[in-house]
């Protein structure tokens, strides 16, 4: 991640932009056309990175769940040192009914302290607690599944110094994305999380 700005002024639909830089404009708010934003807006497409998705915090209803959870990653702490919090699961679950997939729901259990426990897991949910909900995996394109069909997904944590981030793909019934490609990313910044610590 770069930590420089340069503000070019010039008509954006003129304007050639380096490889590799990351792009954000000023855009209308009102529901006036005296900013011209179609045009502007269209004069900037060429200028926008292939985006990857984003998992997201959402309260599960109208969904239909395919298969029953299985774990992931775990964290113990204390965290006895070398501290690597990175992690690599593959998992495998069998349908049994023709369906839809279009991602994955992700749920968290915490032991806090003896038998006192947070979940957010349908099977062990934490009665009354409304302050978290399960992130959702999603998949670029939706997956048709035949009853019986064996689902293979597969879900990295990666670490550096600097950064945090998920990937996520499927490898059965279909490879997405191709295998050449990379899997779908979700990325953190640490300092974020060294900044909300120092200030405890």
């Amino acid at each position: 991640m770069g930590d420089k700005v340069t503000v070019v002024k010039t008509d954006m639909r003129e304007w050639k932009r380096p490889e590799g830089r990351h792009h954000r404009q000023r855009t209308a708010r009102v529901i006036r056309d005296n900013e011209l934003s179609p045009e502007c807006l269209d004069g900037a497409q060429k200028f926008l990175k292939g985006h990857f998705e984003t998992p997201y915090v959402v309260r599960l209803h109208n969904v239909t769940i395919l298969a029953e959870s299985k774990p992931v990653f775990t964290f113990e702490h204390p965290n006895p040192p070398p501290t690597d919090n990175s992690r690599y699961k593959s998992l495998a679950f069998e349908v049994e009914m023709e369906s839809e997939l279009h991602g994955f729901a992700g749920y968290f259990d915490t032991v806090l302290y003896g038998d006192i426990m947070l979940s957010t897991e349908p099977r062990t949910y934490s009665e009354g607690m409304f302050s978290w909900f399960p992130l959702f995996f999603p998949l670029k394109e939706p997956v048709h599944l035949q009853s019986g069909t064996r689902i293979v997904v597969h879900f990295w944590r990666n670490c550096t110094p600097r950064n945090i981030w998920y990937e996520w793909c499927l490898t059965e019934p279909v490879a997405t994305p191709p295998k050449h490609q990379r899997p779908i990313i979700y990325h953190r910044t640490v300092r974020n999380c060294r900044e909300s610590i120092k200030g405890l």
